[in-house]
């Protein structure tokens, strides 16, 4: 996803990448703090978790930052946070969490040429709200054998989220 975002920016294209793991390469991989000392954490209190969060406060271009020595020109940038592991419990339980980042996604649509969204590999609330908000879905795997064995997983989980997704009057991914 970093890559992607880097190589469309060169191309003149207004990017937004929006880490969605917890884990928070992206946020790193961007020049962005990785949570490596508590006092040095700038992004505990400002990062994507705050976005999905709350329907009323914490948009966009509150939370958005420039990625640091990262690419020529530098791209806009949705953190990632550790706290994302701790907020999944609430956010699972919480419908509107799904759809938060779609709606306020809509707010800034003139902003950005594409918005890229980067996932956990896992089947939790942050693939879902990735899945529900995007339009299009690229699966990065190598060739092995191993590494597509998820796969049929992964098919029958987006059957599950264009369910949603229709119901939410949006096309399939």
């Amino acid at each position: 996803s970093t890559n992607l975002a880097a190589a469309l920016s060169k191309k003149g294209y207004r990017v937004l990448l929006i880490d969605l793991d917890a884990q928070a390469n992206s946020t790193f991989a961007t020049g962005l703090v990785k949570f490596q000392f508590e006092e040095e954490d700038d992004l505990r209190d400002r990062n994507v978790c705050h976005l999905i969060s709350s329907a009323d406060t914490n948009f966009i271009h509150e939370i958005v930052r420039e990625s640091q020595y990262f690419s020529d020109p530098e791209i806009s940038v949705i953190p990632a946070h550790i706290n994302l592991i701790d907020k999944q419990v609430d956010l699972t339980t919480t419908m509107a969490s799904r759809t938060r980042l779609s709606e306020k996604l809509k707010r800034v649509e003139n902003n950005y040429d594409v918005v890229i969204i980067d996932t956990p590999p896992s089947r939790d609330i942050y693939a879902e709200v990735a899945l529900l908000t995007a339009d299009y879905l690229i699966i990065p795997s190598d060739l092995k054998p191993f590494a597509n064995q998820g796969l049929p997983t992964v098919k029958n989980f987006i059957k599950t989220i264009n369910e949603n997704r229709k119901a939410l009057g949006k096309q399939p991914i």
